[in-house]
């Protein structure tokens, strides 16, 4: 399904509804799977959630299967037989579907059938259209206002603004319009495919790039025969936290904002579904700034260091043959067995760099500043034996310098993960590191 503008105007609005006449939810399971098939509707509520409100009059499920689905409530982990697929004809002949659905808390039995409330996360649909896309495109909702590079003017009735932000590569020509209440991104690509992975890395690296969740509200996908949309159904993000941008957004400024996307785009792979966790972390961060931030940071940083930079590296050949020599030395000789594998476990753990003696070898090596580290180095101590807060303002503000510095630490390993260089980047190279 193709949106069209009054489409999007209620998905801005959070009015849209989706009548269907024809809704089924069947059991994810192969023995008696329950089901349940009426009309109802698919509505867009004020917090970015779907709710799907269905009306079941033909009880085709057994009385046993329907008993089983109410009343057996396991505790723990949800079998995946307990799940549905969800699909939904609209008013227009498309077909949205979800894979896994649990309706067991959206479920009220009558005597005349089952009236069914449920939220659901996203919405598919699918077809194959008489006319192929001559090139593969893509047209992306994101709802709020947004801070990007804007290159181009677009005239409104009687005036123009600054809204547009145009690119163009050898395979992509990429178009962000900001809109009264949402960006409308339209993707053109001359060699690549556009599939949903590459709108997940796309709006994930937008989203990194300017400090701002990026998770659309709908796109449409066009690619040979093949026509797909999508529908969020996930609750809003409320707030901003300790966001920043990672690359510069001001207006003209595009080199920093189309070399960071493509560097996510193209080397963003499954290994670095932690590192967009680490990033949404932030937002739940107040900008206030606490201990909170401190933990958050820290953690951040030291599961970016073990992820993704201490892959084949270890200590010097020399501390090796010191490890070795010790081991075999502990082995001879005469300690209490619990105290000989407590030390064991120490030596074979010093085989592996720590999180410091990485960090200090970025440093080395000219990729991350020396002062970030230290700054990361002095939250982690002072967390770690959970010393008390600064009570005086020098030790406030050492504090809150430490907290930048670690933000953009963990901003520069975000891009480094990726492949993005700062160091040929004229305007990251002026973001804060405080001395």
């Amino acid at each position: 399904m193709n949106f069209t503008k009054s489409n999007i105007d209620e998905l801005v609005e959070r009015t849209l509804t989706i009548e269907c006449f024809d809704i089924r939810i069947n059991q994810n399971s192969d023995t008696s799977p329950f089901s349940f098939r009426g009309p109802g509707s698919i509505a867009l509520q004020a917090d970015g959630t779907l709710l799907l409100n269905m009306y079941d009059a033909e009880k085709k499920s057994d009385m046993a299967g329907m008993m089983r689905l109410f009343f057996d409530r396991q505790i723990g982990i949800v079998h995946e037989k307990e799940y549905c697929s969800l699909s939904a004809i609209d008013e227009k002949g498309n077909a949205w579907t979800y894979p896994r659905l649990y309706v067991k808390d959206g479920l009220r039995p009558g005597p005349h059938g089952t009236i069914i409330n449920l939220k659901v996360p996203d919405l598919r649909t699918s077809k194959i259209t008489t006319k192929p896309f001559e090139l593969a495109q893509a047209e992306i909702i994101i709802l709020g206002k947004f801070t990007l590079p804007f290159n181009k003017y677009e005239t409104n009735d009687d005036y123009s603004t600054l809204t547009l932000l145009e690119v163009f590569t050898d395979e992509f020509e990429f178009r962000a319009s900001q809109k009264a209440k949402h960006l409308k991104i339209d993707v053109v690509s001359r060699k690549s495919i556009i599939d949903r992975d590459f709108i997940t890395k796309l709006t994930e690296g937008l989203g990194i790039a300017i400090g701002r969740d990026a998770s659309p509200a709908y796109y449409s996908i066009g690619s040979g025969s093949n026509h797909e949309s999508f529908l969020n159904g996930h609750a809003d993000i409320k707030g901003l936290g300790v966001m920043e941008p990672l690359v510069s957004v001001f207006y003209g400024k595009t080199e920093g904002f189309v070399e960071f996307i493509s560097s996510y785009v193209n080397n963003r792979t499954r290994a670095h579904d932690p590192l967009i966790n680490y990033w949404r972390r932030l937002y739940y961060v107040s900008d206030i700034i606490t201990d909170v931030a401190a933990l958050v940071l820290t953690v951040n940083i030291e599961g970016m260091v073990k992820n993704y930079f201490s892959q084949r590296r270890t200590p010097s050949s020399e501390m090796l043959g010191y490890i070795k020599l010790s081991q075999n030395t502990i082995r001879t000789t005469k300690l209490p067995s619990a105290t000989k594998i407590r030390v064991q476990q120490a030596l074979g753990n010093m085989k592996k760099l720590s999180t410091t003696n990485i960090l200090k070898e970025l440093v080395s090596e000219g990729v991350i500043d020396g002062a970030q580290v230290l700054s990361w180095t002095a939250l982690r101590n002072s967390l770690a034996h959970a010393d008390n807060g600064p009570d005086d303002t020098e030790g406030f503000e050492n504090f809150i310098d430490n907290i930048y510095n670690c933000l953009s630490l963990f901003y520069r390993l975000i891009g480094l993960s990726v492949g993005y260089d700062f160091r040929e980047d004229s305007e990251v190279k002026e973001e804060l590191i405080v001395e």
